[in-house]
């Protein structure tokens, strides 16, 4: 994921310089601060960068808009009073994430983690190549992790700090969006077709627009399909 900082953030970082006062993320002014998340969502492609759902939300029930907020990799609690202090306006420190499912059920994302470090996150260029997805819908650490440990420490991040499974029904949602693609395919006999799952790969991975929902279980099952049928060559 590229992040390209906008030059409102750049400018308020720096102007301590010029007004003698010490710029903080809680100081930000509300417009520059929605300016940073309406661009940190762009960037994003519409989705919430841990569980993949499309930011913001819109509550199906009442119809109204769920609030997206600014997710610090680094928490602001660890970094301040630090030598990383400015990290809380650092926009490659920043993401965009979903609601949450705050006041809603269970918490999942930025809600559930509060402010515990993270091994992995999804500006690491590794992330993709470290998880796996059932046909449930399930993520999980990558059964080739060769370390156990790391396995097992991935596996508490995904389930015990973000709630990636239990949180929002994320599992049912993935296995849905997975269902609806391969139904898709499958109907205009195309699931056997190399070529086509190839397209459909890059038309995920480099999408024109806004990215679809859950893209992370579709671009994962295209792959590993990919390479089943080239090994029947």
């Amino acid at each position: 994921m590229k992040k390209h900082e906008p030059r409102e953030l750049t400018e308020y970082r720096e102007s301590e310089s010029s007004t003698g006062v010490r710029p903080t993320y809680d100081s930000m002014s509300s417009d520059l601060h929605e300016y940073v998340l309406s661009k940190l969502v762009e960037e994003q492609g519409g989705l919430c960068a841990y569980c993949m759902c499309r930011i913001p939300e819109t509550d199906k029930k009442t119809g109204s808009t769920l609030k997206c907020t600014i997710e610090h990799i680094e928490p602001q609690s660890l970094t301040r009073g630090t030598e990383n202090l400015k990290k809380e306006l650092e926009y490659s420190n920043f993401l965009a994430v979903c609601s949450g499912n705050e006041n809603r059920g269970a918490l999942c994302c930025d809600k559930s983690r509060g402010n515990k470090k993270l091994f992995l996150t999804p500006l690491n260029p590794e992330c993709n190549h470290l998880i796996q997805y059932s046909l449930s819908g399930k993520i999980q650490a990558a059964e080739t992790i060769p370390d156990k440990e790391d396995r097992k420490e991935l596996d508490y991040e995904l389930n015990d700090i973000l709630n990636l499974n239990d949180g929002k029904d994320l599992k049912a949602k993935r296995k849905s969006a997975l269902d609806g693609m391969l139904s898709v395919l499958q109907k205009q006999h195309k699931d056997q077709d190399v070529e086509e799952c190839r397209r459909k790969l890059r038309e995920l991975e480099t999408p024109r627009g806004q990215k679809v929902e859950y893209v992370g279980i579709l671009i994962f099952w295209l792959k590993k399909h990919i390479q089943h049928l080239e090994s029947r060559g």
